[in-house]
């Protein structure tokens, strides 16, 4: 088992509230804990003014607009400590990851997507940027490595969508925010 022992109580109390967890495969032998959240598009917003032209569903997010608009995505990773039945869980250096699914059919343009933090004064800490490009579909944008070292720090997914039209359309579905604590 990749998780120690000492853990289980932490992922049985964290499926009881209703956050999903999952086992994943360390990429170094010093990871030890990964837990995964996963968040729906109807957790993003638009983020130009004026008339809105992201319609949204029970599913996903697209935009109808004659050009290009971009949502923003909030999260919050884990840091400090997590007690559990007496057992406390240090969560400093971890390293965050998301997986956004979207789907991409547009012959002429792509959907960009960021993984950023900014300081309490809006100034950018880090960021990481993915591209759909290549073949058309369903697929996983993957960005990796993160740090999540500041308590008061704001996290998000910024991505943005080409206009629907002739030359296909785009969705952007959600995303799932991947969290390794390092050891």
């Amino acid at each position: 088992m990749l998780i120690p022992t000492r853990f289980s109580r932490l992922f049985t109390a964290l499926t009881a509230v209703g956050i999903v967890v999952a086992e994943l495969t360390p990429a170094h032998a010093d990871e030890q804990l990964t837990a995964a959240w996963r968040y729906h598009a109807a957790a993003c917003h638009e983020t130009e003014t004026g008339t809105g032209t992201i319609d949204r569903s029970d599913y996903r997010i697209t935009n109808t607009g004659g050009s290009p608009r971009t949502v923003i995505c909030p999260f919050t990773p884990v840091m400090g400590y997590i007690y559990v039945g007496g057992d406390t869980i240090p969560v400093t250096g971890n390293t965050v990851a998301v997986s956004i699914q979207v789907n991409d059919s547009h012959s002429s343009a792509n959907i960009t997507c960021q993984l950023m933090s900014r300081d309490p004064f809006g100034s950018l800490h880090e960021s990481l940027t993915a591209s759909t490009g290549g073949t058309p579909g369903a697929m996983d944008l993957s960005l990796d490595g993160i740090f999540p070292d500041r308590w008061n720090y704001s996290f998000f997914v910024k991505c943005t969508l080409p206009s629907n039209g002739a030359d296909g359309f785009t969705k952007f579905h959600g995303f799932l925010v991947i969290q390794k604590n390092v050891w």
